[in-house]
């Protein structure tokens, strides 16, 4: 069904459910700026597919409502319900010159809920984070009160993209709840997950199930064999790092999942419902022209890994899912009630899709 035909593109949709049976959709829009610039839009739809939220000019315009038109580019726009059948929304944003991150919070009814004095526009979205660098990529969950986690990559401390990863708390008013005691210049603008050698990218988030988050990334700190590495973090409900994995200046910054031999990439995880978690990977330890495979390692609460291969040292660094021949990429998963998970990749032994 069609719900949205204005000019110009509409792109990177995401959605949630609105907790009626309907859904909350939000996209980057060009249709006032043609090529040169997108906005937020967003629009919920019923259980019947038919779009709700007029966007106020009295002709039946049911083609979204604007979320944010700040200057610049608003771009890669993520969504989380706001348990109120509401949705809070975080993109990457252009206004001040560089990307940073902002959020909007709407009601049920599509009205923004958040306030921004300093911007022209007071409903332009609320910083979440503003500092010198890039702030890309953000991901985000519900913190189950009414406000949401946000994660993203932060090249704040490196004069080229070099990025960490940093997260930040705000609550049902928009108010951001965590301080960063380790850069107070920077008070608000996110905590640090980690800060490890060179980049860490593409960073994934869960709820722990505690009030606090786990973060999955891809890693590139051992830089002596030139690969990417997989590492999570778990951060409680202040934004204090609790898994330590060694000491000194490298303590908080993250646990490895996988390392090793080969490059692993495009991590997703899900909760495992005992505050740990389950993660996912593109992996190629095994890699010839052709075969790239699925491997999965579960942590415990405190960051443990628990599932072995029984390969000596190589043993915790995650168990095959599917080592079949040709290629298996892009993994997703999903929690199921037992503590495990159904996963599912794109498969070229037959040119179909799998399912382990």
């Amino acid at each position: 069904m069609l719900f949205r035909s204005a000019a110009n593109d509409q792109q990177m949709v995401e959605a949630v459910s609105d907790g009626q049976g309907g859904a909350i959709i939000v996209w980057r829009d060009s249709r006032t700026s043609g090529s040169t610039g997108f906005d937020i839009y967003v629009q919920r739809i019923d259980s019947r597919g038919r779009p709700m939220w007029e966007n106020g000019t009295g002709t039946g315009d049911f083609n979204g409502i604007l979320v944010s038109n700040a200057p610049g580019n608003q771009t890669f726009p993520q969504i989380v319900s706001d348990g109120q059948d509401g949705a809070i929304i975080c993109w990457q944003d252009m206004r001040n010159g560089n990307f940073d991150i902002f959020a909007q919070r709407v009601d049920s009814r599509g009205l923004r809920q958040w306030i921004n004095p300093s911007d022209t526009d007071a409903y332009n979205g609320i910083e979440i984070s503003a500092v010198p660098g890039l702030q890309l990529y953000p991901k985000l969950i519900p913190d189950d009160s009414g406000g949401a986690i946000i994660v993203w990559e932060d090249s704040r401390d490196s004069e080229i993209y070099i990025p960490d990863i940093y997260a930040q708390r705000v609550n049902a008013q928009g108010t951001r709840i965590w301080r960063n005691t380790v850069n107070p210049s920077y008070i608000y603008a996110g905590v640090p997950v980690t800060t490890a050698f060179l980049s860490q990218r593409k960073p994934q988030i869960i709820t722990d199930n505690s009030g606090g988050i786990i973060v999955a990334w891809e890693d590139a700190r051992d830089n002596a064999t030139n690969r990417i590495d997989i590492y999570a973090q778990r951060l409680d409900n202040n934004g204090v790092r609790k898994w330590q994995n060694s000491t000194g200046i490298d303590a908080l910054n993250g646990m490895p999942i996988s390392t090793g031999r080969s490059e692993k990439i495009f991590p997703q995880l899900v909760t495992d419902g005992s505050g740990g978690a389950i993660t996912v990977w593109q992996d190629y330890r095994n890699f010839t022209t052709t075969n790239v495979d699925i491997y999965a390692q579960r942590v415990n609460s405190q960051g443990v890994r628990l599932w072995t291969n029984g390969t000596g040292s190589d043993e915790f660094n995650g168990i095959a899912i599917s080592v079949a021949i040709a290629g298996q990429y892009g993994p997703q998963l999903i929690e199921v009630y037992d503590g495990g998970a159904i996963i599912i990749w794109d498969d070229t032994r037959n040119n179909l899709i799998s399912s382990g």
